[in-house]
């Protein structure tokens, strides 16, 4: 007799509470409906039209396992209603599931009179009962994943979790005719996790997506998604759009809007979310900090303000001014490195997604083989290297000579380009003025200025990238530059994103938020850009080709 197993996890509630509202439902009602949150990839089985056949006999006694817990409940199951249309079928008695997500559509919903609990210490002998059946039954759409897992023995919560998939056929375990080994399967980027992978990840798709300026806040008006004129998280709507075609992640910096440990968790319940939605994967997620993603330092020292009074004393010409700064004093002029106050929030936030910490620059690469066979390196530069204070180095940016060679070295761009490869560096400020008129103000820094601009694109030239890709500006820009001065007059594309959920007060007149799609399938990249406005995200025009 075939047991069924659901996999789940609190994805959009506290510790506990995807069972907790579930149980106080039955107790209430005497049944729920829960909802099947297949992932991309998976379709209603044959097998539930078996189990709609034994359901009319009487109930049935399932599974649900808590991924994020390991933890094990038995249900009882009275019914189930499915349909593999695209968007899957609406509860069919709203009022009786969650109101967090009744109004959603599921290709599977699962009728259940109880939940209860199996205590810790018995979850791995429960489990040991059971063997996994020989056929998914047409679970997944494209391949027949999982057979060394046939006529096995189910060994451990462990093993269950370690499985991309979220229901299981088990069977009654019998010694004489199943195996009793474990296996557990890991990404190998996943085991040996590292700032600057030496192998390349597998991305079955020839698109990666291309996000920036998320700002996730605490506060009520910098994220787009945390107010009345959008009814649908961002997470949803991108769900709904991308939920079988994304697989890698570009985020060009801006996270947060304060740089707080609870914005943060913001942004990793947001990769959370999708990489339990799609077919994206943390181990495929690459992002560099932007200026609100690093704290402000505070107050200059009393060394800085000494050392600044003189300087500007020597430039007014002062009968009293010093004769020169001293080297100690030049040096505490100068704003090239950030506290540790300012980037630990950030520090925990890469380790966090990566599971390695980061480096001393905060950079980080990624190397993709997108449909299996192309290779993109993307090297992804922290420009935020400039301590900010308050109204002092604000939105400025600095790469630095020792980050670039290090990056250098880190992605193996010392050497020749292989045929074919696609070089794409990620920086969070925009390396040409991009913003059509800026207001000068007494004592104001110039806006979004990074002081190396020109280092760095004369070192994209050098190590041949293709596309530079930056956000910042909450505004879109595709320029192509050409040194003439070069024998093979180098190129290389810089292109802005703009932002991908601002708050409406903080976009640029006549500008949306935006996400994009790189597309490798032909010779030249090729860029879609998406508008998100009104609860959907729709695409902007015709794709750019990079040529």
């Amino acid at each position: 007799m075939t047991k069924l197993a659901l996999r789940f996890r609190d994805l959009v509630t506290p510790p506990d509470g995807t069972i907790n509202i579930h149980k106080k439902m039955i107790d209430d009602n005497g049944f729920v409906y829960w909802g099947w949150w297949c992932k991309a990839g998976e379709k209603c089985p044959s097998k539930f039209n078996d189990f709609q056949e034994l359901l009319a006999e009487g109930e049935r006694e399932i599974f649900l396992f808590d991924s994020g817990q390991n933890k094990l409940f038995r249900a009882q199951l009275s019914a189930i209603r499915f349909h593999n249309a695209p968007l899957g079928i609406e509860c069919p008695e709203p009022d009786y599931t969650p109101s967090y997500y009744r109004e959603r559509s599921f290709k599977a919903w699962f009728k259940l009179t109880s939940i209860d609990e199996i205590g810790s210490a018995n979850v791995k002998d429960e489990l040991n009962q059971f063997s996994y059946e020989d056929n998914n039954y047409g679970l997944f759409k494209e391949s027949e994943p999982f057979k060394d897992f046939f006529n096995k023995r189910v060994i451990s919560p462990d093993e269950l979790r370690h499985q991309d998939r979220t229901i299981w056929f088990l069977t009654d375990y019998e010694a004489s005719e199943h195996d009793s080994h474990e296996i557990l399967l890991y990404n190998n980027n996943s085991v040996d996790p590292s700032v600057f992978p030496k192998n390349p990840s597998k991305v079955y798709t020839s698109k990666l997506h291309w996000m920036t300026d998320l700002h996730f806040s605490d506060g009520y008006n910098q994220h787009g998604f945390d107010n009345r004129l959008q009814d649908q998280s961002l997470e949803r709507l991108i769900e709904d759009k991308f939920k079988e075609q994304i697989q890698a992640l570009i985020v060009s910096g801006d996270m947060t809007w304060r740089a707080s440990a609870s914005e943060f968790r913001k942004t990793l319940d947001f990769y959370k979310y999708l990489c339990s939605n799609t077919k994206l994967s943390f181990d495929k997620i690459g992002f560099c900090p932007g200026n609100h993603d690093l704290a402000y330092n505070g107050e200059l020292t009393e060394e800085q303000k000494s050392a600044l009074e003189k300087y500007q004393m020597l430039q007014r010409g002062e009968e009293n001014a010093p004769d020169a700064l001293s080297h100690q004093e030049i040096d505490n002029l100068k704003a090239i490195e950030n506290s540790e106050v300012s980037v630990a929030a950030y520090e925990a936030h890469f380790e966090a997604v990566t599971s390695t910490a980061p480096n001393q620059y905060l950079s980080m690469g990624k190397k993709f083989l997108v449909n299996q066979q192309r290779s993109v390196d993307i090297c992804f530069l922290n420009s935020n290297r400039m301590q900010q204070y308050k109204d002092l180095f604000q939105g400025n940016g600095f790469i630095g000579e020792d980050q670039r060679v290090d990056a250098a070295k880190e992605m193996g761009w010392t050497i020749h380009k292989a045929y074919g490869t696609m070089r794409i560096v990620v920086v969070h400020h925009n390396l040409l003025p991009v913003e059509y008129s800026h207001t000068p103000y007494l004592g104001s820094s110039p806006g979004s200025y990074v002081y190396d601009s020109q280092a760095t694109i004369k070192w994209c030239y050098e190590h041949n990238v293709d596309v530079i890709l930056h956000g910042h500006t909450h505004q879109r820009s595709v320029v192509k530059l050409e040194d003439h001065t070069s024998v093979d007059r180098k190129s290389v594309w810089l292109v802005g994103l703009g932002s991908t959920s601002a708050h409406h007060t903080h976009l640029i007149p006549g500008h949306l938020n935006q996400l994009a799609e790189l597309d490798f399938s032909n010779k030249n990249i090729a860029i879609q850009f998406y508008n998100i406005n009104e609860n959907r995200v729709m695409e902007d025009g015709n794709p750019i080709i990079l040529e």
